[in-house]
């Protein structure tokens, strides 16, 4: 995608040099090792969520803060807070600290919702940050949304204790959500809606020759492939009985010519979805053959059928749908609520309040 800004170059550089890591202490008790030597946050400022998923994409309603969608959600943003915050995460996204702590004082409204195709959708808005230097308020620069049919899916394996799904589920959501804050932080950036990233901002090791994928934004993918060294997608599996309401097989795959895949261990993914980064992605070292016929969980039937594509057009200015939203209460959690929504991961049956 071309850019119509020299401030595209001005973030490329700021995703290239090396930031410093500064954790703060959390209190005993996480579900699994801690991401760092002072282990995971659960400081989370002032939340909103709310559901989209009728006829008209402008109807939207509150999620209570003790629905299983809320808390999933809440587990999404908290897991990808830690990630970013990560010394791992820190060495893929730079120029983060004064971001990060802006929007986890102050976090994106999540919608829940039927019109994202893919685990997640950030649009980004314009914000002042050039004329009048207003501090970012990620509650009015962005909209932020994350899959319904996933989370509703990762409910179901919750309450039906299918702990391996619901450990997949925990890390692709979570790793969505860290994914979608990227776009965030180009908006925090550039300060507008118009400016793209960098034609050449993605996975580093894609074939010097190969056609750019085309997207809409590729500073989450580039992102993410510095992070983990490839991408991941979830692939259905025939034999899991969850069917289409699976959390799927995570493949790595790499922008080469040939669309290599390769298997990923399921020891690190339990790991990070216990929020604990210090440990090392691992990928076989072989790829693995991925017959014709096989789909990706974006393609099964369960996600297609309830993908909506009547949405809000780009063009359509979008302030009234984001303070109707910002109308609605926001929830501050204490950190007692926060960590036990994080240890959902190790014990299902706590995605229920």
């Amino acid at each position: 995608m071309a850019s119509r800004s020299s401030s595209s170059s001005s973030v490329l550089s700021r995703l290239s040099t090396p930031a410093r890591s500064d954790r703060q202490r959390s209190s005993s008790g996480s579900p699994a090792r801690p991401s760092s030597r002072n282990g995971p946050r659960y400081t989370l400022g002032p939340i909103r969520a709310v559901l989209q998923d009728a006829r008209s994409p402008y109807d939207v309603v509150p999620l209570a803060n003790t629905s299983r969608t809320f808390r999933f959600a809440v587990y999404c943003m908290t897991f990808a807070f830690n990630l970013l915050e990560s010394q791992k995460g820190r060495s893929a996204l730079i120029t983060v600290d004064q971001f990060l702590e802006s929007i986890r004082n102050d976090p994106p409204n999540v919608i829940v919702s039927t019109r994202v195709s893919g685990e997640g959708k950030t649009q980004r808005l314009n914000w002042n940050a050039y004329l009048g230097g207003d501090p970012y308020e990620a509650k009015s620069g962005v909209i932020f949304r994350l899959n319904k049919t996933i989370i509703d899916n990762a409910v179901y394996a919750a309450d039906n204790n299918h702990r391996e799904d619901f450990e997949r589920f925990c890390f692709l959501m979570g790793l969505a959500a860290a994914h979608e804050l990227v776009h965030t932080f180009v908006g925090y950036l550039t300060g507008n809606s118009d400016t793209d990233t960098p034609p050449r901002v993605i996975f580093p090791n894609i074939a010097p020759t190969a056609p750019l994928p085309v997207t809409d934004g590729e500073v989450g993918r580039f992102w993410e492939g510095k992070l983990l060294g490839f991408l991941v997608q979830a692939w259905e599996d025939p034999r899991n009985p969850l069917g289409d309401r699976q959390a799927g097989e995570m493949l790595g795959y790499l922008y080469d010519q040939q669309s290599k895949h390769y298997a990923l261990g399921q020891g690190w993914m339990r790991a990070w979805a216990f929020l604990d980064f210090s440990v090392q992605p691992v990928r076989s070292a072989a790829p693995v053959h991925v017959s014709r016929g096989r789909k990706t969980m974006q393609e099964t039937e369960r996600r297609k059928h309830f993908f909506n594509k009547n949405d809000i057009p780009d063009s359509v200015d979008k302030t009234a749908f984001v303070e109707r939203i910002n109308d609605f209460p926001a929830h501050r959690l204490p950190l007692t609520v926060v960590r036990d929504i994080v240890s959902m991961a190790a014990h299902p049956s706590r995605i229920r309040a």
